[in-house]
């Protein structure tokens, strides 16, 4: 999934682009992009998070991984990690 932004005045942006997952293709090359934080925070995930089902084979889904952000904001990143 693509990085997630989330910015010192609480919006989100989601970065644009795809590319095969790391290490499939030997020798792939990925596009860069650069992004002034300002304060904001970058969360990078992995597909496992989002697409992880639970007992009804729901995903978790990208909202939810959001709202968990959200709700360990000022938390030490060990803790959003370990929750």
């Amino acid at each position: 999934p693509p990085p997630l932004l989330h910015t010192t005045d609480g919006d989100w942006r989601r970065f644009a682009g795809s590319a095969p997952p790391l290490g499939v293709v030997d020798g792939q090359e990925f596009p860069a992009q650069r992004v002034a934080l300002a304060g904001g925070a970058l969360y990078l995930y992995t597909d496992g998070l989002s697409e992880a089902r639970d007992g009804l084979q729901e995903e978790y889904g990208e909202a939810r991984v959001m709202a968990s952000v959200l709700n360990h904001l000022g938390q030490p990143y060990d803790r959003l990690v370990s929750n």
